[in-house]
């Protein structure tokens, strides 16, 4: 479905998603950017998975891009329409992750006001749009690719159901019904990585959502299969550019912040 914006006045819209709460696929006239302020959240498409976490990325989605949401834990989100985009997208028509700078968390707050005056907010969008248009506030986020083949999509299943598997592509292929040297062929020409990689970025994924439920750095590492929280430490480093222990406390700090800031908040979901 597509959702007609136009210019209405309300381009700023505030929700919240319950774990594993899905908004469905859907598209926009104009180009949307999705900020959580509390939560992990994902933008899904054809192509892929994009993972945001709160406070500080948001994700900025091109018009016309068929997506939905899906939140891995409790979500406070709120979605602002922009009249023109605000970067050239990458990688074609995908979603573009980027690290959200003081000024435009400001900026967001400042929009979500409600009664701001059109002038004002034309303002503050032109602000926004120039922050977020800074190549050196893009972000390489965590992204899951979406495979065609339906042996990789119930393999996938599979890795993210039950990410602490430690079992060889040779087992799953045994489950599958195929060898493991079709899977792993299928894995390289699909997702341009390796089987390795590939369960890396999944259990990193589903390692969010237990530090952002408060889980020690040991007993993620453990859930989420890693072989010892040091390697845990150090991929996650890798990937997130920072320690997971520094992680689960800046998500802890943001949701304690964003309650004091939204006691009155009633908001449902909405895309």
């Amino acid at each position: 479905m597509i959702l007609h914006n136009g210019h209405d006045r309300d381009v700023v819209r505030r929700f919240v998603l319950r774990p594993d709460e899905t908004v469905p696929p859907h598209r926009h006239e104009q180009t949307q950017v999705v900020v959580p302020h509390t939560g992990v959240l994902a933008v899904i498409t054809a192509l892929g998975t994009w993972v945001i976490a709160a406070p500080d990325r948001a994700v900025v989605i091109p018009p016309g891009l068929e997506h939905s949401h899906r939140a891995h834990t409790r979500s406070l989100v709120s979605t602002i329409m922009l009249a023109y985009p605000p970067m050239r997208a990458r990688g074609g028509d995908d979603p573009t992750v980027v690290n959200l700078t003081p000024l435009a968390r400001h900026v967001l707050t400042a929009l979500a006001e409600p009664d701001r005056p059109a002038r004002t907010r034309s303002a503050l969008e032109n602000v926004l749009r120039y922050e977020l248009r800074n190549e050196k506030h893009q972000s390489s986020a965590l992204s899951l690719p979406t495979p065609r083949d339906p042996r990789l999509l119930a393999l996938s299943s599979s890795l993210i159901h039950a990410p602490g598997d430690g079992r060889s592509l040779d087992d799953h292929a045994r489950d599958l019904g195929t060898s493991q040297r079709t899977l792993r062929r299928l894995i390289k020409s699909e997702l341009g990585m390796s089987f390795p990689q590939w369960r890396t970025l999944v259990r990193l994924v589903a390692s969010l959502t237990h530090l952002a439920n408060g889980e020690s750095v040991t007993d993620t590492a453990h859930l989420c299969g890693f072989t010892s929280p040091s390697a845990f430490i150090a991929r996650f480093k890798e990937f997130v550019h920072v320690t997971p222990g520094a992680y689960r406390d800046r998500m802890a700090a943001s949701a304690t912040e964003t309650g004091r800031g939204s006691r009155t908040e009633t908001g449902r979901r909405s895309p």
